[in-house]
Formats: C-alpha cells, sequence, structure tokens
C-alpha cells in the first residue's frame, strides 16, 4: 500500500492567484486626528481593490499555514534612470495585500511561513499576488 503522504504530495496544491490593475500601492501609516487612528482613504481603497480581485477570484480560501509570492509591476517612465520600479518600499507593498486578505483568503497573516515579494518593470503597472498551502 502506497504512503498516503507521498499521494498527498503529488496532488495539486489549492490556492490561488489574484492579479491587481493599476500602480501598486504601499500600505500608509495610520494617521491620528481629533483623538481618534485611522488608516488613510488611499489604503482603504488599495485594500477594497484587492479584496474586489480577490471575490472575482471566486473567493478562494486557504486554511492553515501558507506561502505568498507577489509581483509589484511599475511601468518605467519614458526618460528614467531609477535603478528599482516604484518608490514604495516593497515590504510596505506586500503589507498591504497581506492586511486586504487577512481574515479572508486565510485564517491570519501570521500563519504566513514563506513569502517572496518582487518589484519589476512592466509595460503595464499591475500586482501579482499567489497564495498556496505551505508544507511546515
Amino acid at each position: 500500500m502506497a504512503d498516503s503522504r507521498l499521494a498527498l504530495a503529488s496532488e495539486p496544491a489549492a490556492g490561488f492567484v489574484i492579479e491587481i490593475p493599476g500602480v501598486p500601492r504601499p500600505k500608509k501609516r495610520p494617521r491620528s486626528g481629533q483623538g481618534r487612528t485611522f488608516t488613510p482613504a488611499e489604503t482603504r481603497e488599495a485594500e477594497e481593490a484587492v479584496r474586489a480581485a480577490w471575490i472575482l477570484a471566486g473567493r478562494p480560501y486557504v486554511p492553515g499555514t501558507f506561502m505568498m509570492h507577489a509581483t509589484f509591476m511599475f511601468s518605467r517612465p519614458a526618460r528614467s534612470r531609477a535603478k528599482a520600479p516604484g518608490t514604495a518600499d516593497v515590504d510596505n507593498l506586500l503589507k498591504l495585500a497581506l492586511d486586504a486578505l487577512n481574515g479572508f483568503a486565510f485564517d491570519d497573516d501570521r500563519l504566513l511561513v514563506d513569502v517572496r515579494a518582487v518589484k519589476a518593470w512592466a509595460p503595464e503597472p499591475a500586482s501579482r499576488i499567489e497564495v498556496r498551502p505551505a508544507v511546515v
């Protein structure tokens, strides 16, 4: 009788890929005013765009530990000497995607055990987020 772990390992992994059109946006720091703390509107709108792409993908869910690979694509300006795409820090770009999907596509971002985030030049700006179950 075959080992069930081998059978499971050969099955395709469940997970999903979503693409969010437009310039990738970083997570901005919370703001304070009038005795309260709030999330900037730009961050809320960017998180809503990520969730909208997730909804269009059929509301996929990955239980337990997971991995995330994110590619943030920026258009190269015609007269740019920039060595790196975009001005946002890659960790803040990743944080926005994680926070937008937290509690929806996965239980909690603390279950993230493998991550890769890349900023790249591309003809059209967009973000590509891949989430898969992780084996730990």
